[in-house]
């Protein structure tokens, strides 16, 4: 991708089963699941508030770096409690799918329970795989040399594989 801009066409998130707990579970138990992709790192602090806040402040992730964002909210309720299975109440979704110069995309999963009964041992998250269809093209020179300014100055500190 040297000198390439990387322009996005699609994003998703693929996943096998909804979350499942024991069947201690009770209705009101609750947790968030965030698939996130960015053109920028960022730490796990970040990751969980982006739970919260999407790509707003207090968080350091913007619209423009933000490629792709899930947010689902997943609850027990009185139907499922008793066999412990999860409902997807609520799913948003956040990014700009803008063009990016950085040389990489960062993939991020987060899970985040919100109450959960005490009796509550066990809660499986099944494995997702995040896709993104992209192609690789030259832009004029100074658009590319701006885009690349731009992701060396959203990459504030070295990349550690």
């Amino acid at each position: 991708m040297e000198e390439k801009t990387l322009f996005f066409e699609a994003a998703g998130t693929q996943s096998v089963v909804p979350p499942a707990g024991t069947v201690a579970a009770v209705a009101g138990d609750a947790l968030v699941v965030l698939d996130l992709m960015s053109s920028s790192p960022l730490t796990p602090g970040d990751v969980i508030n982006a739970t919260v806040f999407g790509n707003f402040p207090p968080t350091p992730l913007s619209f423009q770096e933000t490629v792709y964002g899930r947010i689902d909210s997943w609850v027990v309720h009185i139907d499922t409690g008793t066999w412990g299975s999860y409902t997807l109440t609520n799913s948003e979704q956040i990014g700009s799918m803008m063009p990016t110069a950085s040389d990489r995309v960062y993939s991020y999963r987060a899970v985040v329970l919100s109450p959960v009964s005490p009796t509550e041992t066990t809660i499986t998250i099944a494995a997702a795989r995040h896709i993104l269809k992209a192609s690789a093209k030259e832009e004029p020179d100074h658009e590319y040399m701006m885009r690349l300014l731009r992701s060396y100055q959203l990459q504030q500190e070295p990349d550690v594989d």
